[in-house]
């Protein structure tokens, strides 16, 4: 009987198994499980023939596209669970997809666009993979999730999203957002996301701003934040309080605070975090009690240029307890980076006591006074180039009159004792204005102005950071300073005669000098103009007197015609004008076309000055002046007519004497009678060479 059993149930396996098998499509393969696996077979579109029955399908490495095929062999599968289509030639996500789907997987294909029917109707979706694509801001829609209300894990990891996507369900628990382009986190993006435990935000282009005020703290369920390899240079404001893991490796955080303001964030508030990773930052120093409420099961500080002095005496501290509670991995590689005698050392093996600041211990030479004046000076600060002040510290500057005049800061005795006693009749602080700040952004140096002194007094000036006690205050911390006297007001008399002697000379020299060569220029000026005046041309308008020398002499009478221009239409009028006057009297005429006579008789009397001097010429006609008898005045008008006798040959006493005519244009003005020059006399002609007239 039992045999028999046995026989019928192995005829069933293998009816059963025989009959899968002939519904399975080609080459694919089926199991009882209703899983069909159809991945790595090299196909192009989707196998017909697959159960109608099937929960899960493996349509993984193919070659499958979008087309209206693929839709449909997918929308039939009704009792459609798992869908595994990653690695495919897909555009967007397949529309009509089953209802009844939980798992899609959609990776490593070429996705572009999720729109509004993408995902509709899928309300028993849990697992969307979308990772691997090209996905971007624009290409996913803020409706694109309306119907997954039960989605619990999205992964958008490598795709092209260079903001925090909005639409996201809030029934999401975990979403992968690690290697996009995201460089701005809005409040409006998460704040439906309260129900998100594990955010992976690490390889995007995060900055200090990038994440809006409190857009971190509406995530109140978050409990793991991966925020690596990243471009953050403080720990991010507003992490919720609940977080239990947070990995800030791989950026560019220089210290850690232990209160939290609107520029960097702290860990003071994460008490119930146990995962901390800090790793490869810039990390140099930690503020005391930074780290004091946390309970970590495991740390990351190493690869960070940790700065070796004073301001890190808390966080050895803090190691050498945290350790034995704490998992600090690699804690060999916590090394110092400065100052430059502990480059290389492991902080661990370093003496607490090693752990020194020259800004405590030789803060007078990192302190210099300048501009003093009756009421004040400035104190310039200038940091320690190989260890600078962290910015969490503040400097406090004090200072008081001194009441010893002539004591020395070179004493060793300790300046509190001495200001208690002898220097300081009290002490005033004076806030630095959060000195080592302006260091960091002008170029590591401060400069603070001190006021409301008295003139003429002696001050001490003290320099402590805020984390000195005052009663540490030693001599090493202060220098004194003179203010100026208060300078008399000084009237105009006594600047007078306050004036050197030597700069009353300078300015009197330089007032000769100036005249002098004002007088020379004008004089310059003068005998240029002189110089450069053009000589009278002789256009023929005088007698030469050499050729002409009876012209010259008293007594004769000369005769012109000339034309005058007339305004009107009469045209040209003809006259004539007689003188009884020499021509160095009457001098030249104007031109012919002029109504005016000119009558200055200097202008040529150089000429009568030549005839005078000339030597005797015998071929030229001899000059008698006429007797007075020869006068006669025959006018009628009493006019004076004088008439000049030439002696030529044997002319007779009462015959006329030779005339001749005024050159050119000549007019002779005067009373008398004209005469006529032959025609056949040539004008005179002036040789340059010798400056006569030929």
């Amino acid at each position: 009987m039992h045999h028999l059993l046995f026989l019928l149930s192995l005829f069933v396996v293998a009816v059963t198994a025989f009959t899968e098998s002939a519904n399975c499509p080609y080459k694919c393969r089926c199991d009882r499980r209703r899983y069909v696996y159809c991945n790595q077979k090299h196909l192009l579109d989707i196998p017909s023939g697959i159960p109608v029955n099937t929960e899960k399908l493996l349509l993984s490495e193919n070659e499958i596209k979008n087309d209206r095929d693929t839709d449909r062999q997918l929308s039939r599968l009704r009792s459609l669970e798992i869908l595994d289509m990653h690695k495919n030639k897909l555009t967007a996500i397949p529309t009509g997809l089953p209802n009844s789907l939980t798992e899609i997987s959609l990776r490593n294909n070429n996705i572009k666009f999720v729109g509004k029917s993408s995902l509709k109707g899928l309300s028993s979706l849990t697992n969307l993979e979308l990772d691997y694509n090209n996905i971007t801001n624009q290409g996913l829609t803020r409706l694109a999730f309306a119907d997954t209300h039960k989605l619990k894990e999205l992964v958008l990891s490598y795709n092209a999203l260079t903001e925090f996507p909005e639409g996201l369900p809030n029934s999401l628990v975990v979403l992968q957002l690690d290697n996009n382009q995201i460089s701005h986190i809005s409040v409006a993006a998460v704040e439906r996301l309260t129900n998100v435990r594990i955010l992976d935000l690490s390889n995007n282009k995060l900055v200090q701003n990038s994440v809006d005020p409190g857009a971190m703290v509406v995530m109140s369920g978050l409990r793991s934040l991966y925020m690596n390899f990243n471009q953050l240079a403080e720990i991010p404001t507003g992490l919720p309080s609940g977080l239990t893991r947070l990995e800030l490796s791989n950026n560019n955080i220089e210290y850690i605070y232990d209160t939290e303001n609107e520029v960097h964030g702290s860990l003071g508030r994460l008490s119930s975090l146990t995962t901390l990773d800090l790793r490869a930052n810039k990390l140099r120093n930690v503020k005391d009690m930074a780290l004091s409420s946390l309970r970590l099961r495991s740390a990351e500080f190493h690869d960070n240029p940790w700065q070796c002095d004073c301001h890190l005496r808390y966080f050895k501290q803090w190691l050498s307890t945290a350790t034995r509670t704490t998992v600090v991995s690699s804690l060999s590689e916590v090394s110092c980076s400065s100052p430059s005698a502990f480059v290389g050392v492991t902080l661990m093996d370093l003496d607490i006591e090693a752990l020194n600041c020259a800004s405590r211990t030789s803060t007078r030479d990192l302190m210099s006074i300048s501009n003093i004046g009756p009421h004040g000076f400035f104190l310039n600060w200038v940091n320690h180039e190989d260890t600078p002040d962290p910015p969490f510290i503040n400097r406090q500057l004090m200072y008081g009159p001194l009441k010893c005049q002539n004591c020395s800061f070179e004493s060793s005795e300790p300046a509190h004792q001495v200001a208690n006693q002898e220097i300081v009749s009290h002490l005033s602080s004076f806030s630095f204005q959060d000195m080592t700040t302006a260091v960091q952004f002008n170029p590591r140096n401060a400069s603070v102005q001190v006021g409301m002194l008295q003139p003429n007094t002696h001050y001490a000036v003290c320099v402590l950071d805020s984390q000195q006690d005052a009663n540490s205050l030693s001599i090493n911390h202060c220098r004194d300073v003179w203010t100026s006297a208060i300078q008399p007001t000084l009237t105009p008399h006594d600047i007078d005669d306050s004036i050197p002697l030597w700069i009353v000379i300078l300015c009197c020299v330089a007032v000769l000098l100036v005249v002098v060569g004002i007088i020379s220029a004008i004089v310059w000026k003068r005998r240029n103009l002189l110089n450069t005046k053009t000589p009278p041309v002789y256009s023929g308008n005088r007698e030469d007197p050499l050729r002409y020398p009876e012209a010259y002499l008293p007594g004769y009478t000369r005769t012109m015609n000339y034309m005058v221009a007339s305004p009107q239409p009469r045209g040209i009028m003809y006259g004539t004008n007689m003188t009884d006057r020499t021509y160095a009297e009457c001098g030249p005429a104007t031109s012919t076309n002029q109504r005016s006579i000119r009558r200055d008789s200097a202008v040529d009397a150089r000429m009568e000055f030549e005839v005078l001097l000339k030597p005797n010429d015998d071929t030229r006609p001899k000059r008698l002046h006429t007797p007075m008898s020869s006068y006669s005045d025959s006018r009628d008008d009493g006019t004076l007519s004088t008439n000049h006798t030439v002696l030529s040959g044997s002319h007779d006493h009462g015959s006329p004497p030779p005339t001749y005519d005024c050159l050119h244009s000549f007019e002779c003005v005067g009373h008398g009678h004209a005469t006529s020059l032959p025609n056949d006399v040539p004008p005179p002609q002036l040789n340059h060479e010798t400056g006569s007239y030929v």
